[in-house]
């Protein structure tokens, strides 16, 4: 099971109400501000990657030219390439903030139900 999946899987359980989260306001929002320091620092070195995926300057013979070919396949190729770790970190960063914000937000809604429940009670008890 890859990263991805665990923190999917996270989101299905708070979708579910089996997980909620409480928070302290000031970590939860430096928390999801790192976390988005973090994708964008991944978007960055995207375009990094991009400016070096056309690797040259190997020589003329046919075992420079294919190690250009294989050094520009991993940096810009399909599976297993630079570009496709990083989309996948970034998508796992995602991943985080949405159940941070699901399970907070979740938290926050039960925590509020209980706190009108309880009004609702001091108010039944009150003479």
């Amino acid at each position: 099971m890859s990263e991805l999946d665990v923190w999917q899987q996270l989101s299905e359980e708070v979708a579910q109400g089996n997980l909620k989260l409480m928070i302290h306001r000031d970590k939860f929002d430096a928390a999801v501000k790192r976390l988005q320091d973090y994708i964008d620092e991944i978007d960055n070195l995207t375009f990094l990657v991009r400016e070096v995926s056309n690797v040259s300057g190997l020589g003329g013979f046919q075992m420079g030219v294919d190690l250009a070919h294989k050094f520009s396949r991993k940096a810009d190729g399909a599976d297993g390439s630079i570009q496709q770790r990083l989309k996948d970190l970034a998508d796992e960063a995602k991943a985080v903030q949405d159940v941070l914000r699901k399970a907070a937000i979740a938290y926050a809604d039960t925590d509020a139900e209980y706190g009108k429940e309880f009004k609702d009670l001091e108010q039944g008890i009150k003479p």
